[in-house]
């Protein structure tokens, strides 16, 4: 297979200047299953990485666009796709050249004096509203979020790309976020019953409000507050949109802010991964001082002496109730499920896990020139925390060591939504296998199936010669509210989708059978060029009048704990 320059520009740099509209798709393979009507495929990602003669660094900086998959009856899927237009976005068109620094690349403000200021101040112009990274279902509405204060609102159910389909909310406005310098891109929906495990200083009742939860670093960015110590901030927001502080977690050190992409909710508890890649503030106004290229990426590092630290919070009262270190310095951006076994009174984490930040470094142009996924491997994988909750009350507890759920290198993964916060078996991800035959094969990326239950031969996946997928998506059949809801349906009975690219140019949605990974259907659309992006994160809706009402049941169908209180 051949790895050059050119095909990873065309993978993770390719750029789609112009919005689409009502693009029909064509099938070249297999049919779209009858259950998928009506639905929705959303995905975020960055689709524009040069604006007039300036290039973007990093992967990662690329201005967000919308795509949109409209699953009709007769096999037929609509295609359409709109640009964010955050300010980060229309001030660069105006400007014909970046205004805001991005997460690998830096801007000089064109003032002479603000020019001056910004060597002294790494945030002079200000932050970035690049939403380029996921999309949350909350509330009958879709939020586009990134890494930065301000999220969008989008109507799930409008047919295209309205002028004003996406609402802007700036947490920034919010007395209470004034001094958030970053949050983490993966909000979590709480849909779940308080039932399971409970500490007895904590029983406080559950209410039936809808929350999304969301966690920021916070810190005063002034120069007589550079050895403050900074803090990671839990807040809520409600069905109004109103952003509600739970706690504050101090950080370790006054030099260093923890950097979290993602975090995990269970029926009782919110679990957070203290990791030791953080953003050294002392070395972010050395970069602005000396004039560094590259933005924030610069100023992460990974704090070798310190291990992670698993912070167990409670979900209505906002107290830490326990910290469980781990064995060894590791790091993760995605949280694959967290859930409560309460016979054991023990809270299970997996997560995907990686030793360096070249999960990160990986993603700047300079670098992909010279990557190849034969020679470099990001060692990534899904390991298991098991905290004991019986023994909070000990000063001294033992570390706790990650189990490797699978052996083969993981990320992007996902699950059956009904699962979340619950005992499950299957995740989905990209993938390389382990074993040496199946590299041999696997030259890029394959989108497997983990069974979490197994220790070996655990993995199942699908591949094609070429091809670069996507993040995959799972659709359970149960959320379709075009069939009767079983409660026997395997937990893996649905469909897996994912943006395909390949080498020769051509891009297409994959449809696969989530159990057995073979194909289903791949469609294209050729007036889209030069293809469909790879994008970040997914999801999948189903548009119908009491659509969050019925996913909160099916979810609490699913709940099969008992209160207990811990000795």
């Amino acid at each position: 297979m051949l790895i050059c320059t050119q095909i990873m520009d065309i993978v993770f740099f390719q750029e789609q200047p112009d919005d689409f509209q009502n693009e029909i798709g064509t099938i070249i393979e297999g049919s779209i299953p009858e259950w998928l009507k009506n639905g929705t495929f959303f995905k975020n990602g960055p689709g524009l990485f040069q604006v007039g003669n300036h290039q973007l660094n990093h992967f990662f900086d690329g201005y967000s666009k919308i795509q949109k998959f409209e699953f009709q009856p007769v096999g037929k899927i609509v295609y359409s796709s709109k640009f964010l237009e955050t300010e980060s976005y229309k001030k660069a068109m105006r400007n014909d050249s970046p205004y805001f620094s991005e997460f690998g690349t830096s801007v000089r403000p064109r003032n002479p004096f603000f020019r001056l200021l910004s060597h002294f101040h790494p945030f002079i112009l200000g932050y970035s509203d690049n939403c380029n990274i996921a999309a949350i279902d909350f509330n009958d509405t879709v939020y586009v979020v990134g890494e930065s204060m301000k999220l969008f609102k989008m109507n799930p159910a409008a047919h295209l790309f309205l002028p004003k389909t996406f609402e802007g909310l700036d947490l920034k406005e919010n007395q209470k976020c004034q001094h958030f310098i970053g949050t983490c891109a993966h909000w979590q929906v709480d849909r779940s019953s308080q039932s399971g495990l409970k500490m007895r200083n904590d029983s406080s009742e559950s209410g039936s409000e809808l929350k999304m939860y969301g966690l920021a670093m916070c810190k005063k960015i002034t120069l007589d507050s550079i050895f403050e110590k900074a803090n990671q901030t839990l807040y809520y927001l409600d069905e109004n949109d109103e952003p509600k502080i739970l706690t504050e977690i101090p950080m370790e050190t006054h030099r260093y802010v923890n950097y979290n992409h993602s975090f995990s909710v269970t029926p009782n508890f919110i679990i957070i991964l203290r990791q030791p890649i953080a953003a050294d503030m002392l070395r972010m106004f050395k970069m602005a001082f000396i004039g560094s290229k590259r933005g924030f990426a610069d100023a992460l590092t990974i704090q070798t002496d310190m291990k992670p630290k698993i912070i167990v919070i409670c979900k209505t009262s906002g107290n830490i109730l326990a910290q469980f270190e781990t064995t060894e310095v590791l790091f993760t951006l995605h949280h694959v499920n967290c859930y409560e076994e309460v016979p054991n009174k023990v809270i299970i984490l997996d997560c995907v896990c990686f030793t360096s930040l070249y999960a990160l470094n990986m993603f700047f142009r300079d670098v992909l020139k010279t990557y190849s996924p034969s020679e470099s491997v990001l060692n990534s994988r899904c390991k298991r925390f098991v905290m004991d909750m019986k023994n909070v009350n000990k000063k001294d507890s033992d570390p706790i060591m990650g189990k490797n759920v699978s052996t083969a290198d993981v990320e992007f993964p996902c699950i059956n939504d009904m699962f979340y916060g619950k005992e499950y078996q299957y995740m989905w991800c990209l993938c390389r296998p382990s074993d040496e035959v199946s590299r041999k094969i696997v030259q890029s990326y394959a989108i497997g199936r983990i069974d979490t239950r197994k220790s070996e031969e655990n993995l199942v996946y699908w591949y094609e010669e070429g091809s670069w997928p996507s993040e995959p998506c799972f659709v359970p059949r149960n959320l379709s509210p075009s069939i009767e809801y079983d409660k026997n349906r395997s937990e893996s009975d649905g469909v897996v989708l994912a943006t395909i690219h390949c080498n020769t140019g051509l891009s297409y949605l994959l449809v696969c059978d989530a159990e057995t990974m073979m194909s289903l259907a791949k469609v294209t659309w050729p007036n889209v060029t030069p293809g469909l992006l790879v994008g970040i994160h997914s999801m999948f809706v189903f548009p119908n009048e009491n659509r969050v009402e019925r996913k909160r049941k099916l979810m609490l169908a699913k709940t099969d704990t008992v209160t207990s209180d811990i000795d």
